[in-house]
């Protein structure tokens, strides 16, 4: 089975809202939680500021319990 993304979607934390208060929020697939459509895809500038803003405001990974 192929499957095919053609959009960017980033978890709707604080930062991410502020620098695009306009976007549509969207599922990745049905049942899941709505996430921020990037539409400005294009723009390298953008997307850099966003990661780089965003990654502070995201959650930290969970440790597995290896017992």
């Amino acid at each position: 089975m192929l499957v095919r993304i053609d959009r960017l979607l980033v978890k709707p934390v604080p930062v991410a809202v502020k620098m695009m208060p306009d976007a549509e929020m969207e599922p990745l697939y049905d049942g899941a939680k709505k996430m921020i459509l990037v539409d400005d895809v294009d723009n390298r500038q953008f997307l850099c500021e966003l990661v780089e803003s965003m990654w502070e405001e995201l959650p930290k990974k969970k440790e597995k319990n290896c017992t």
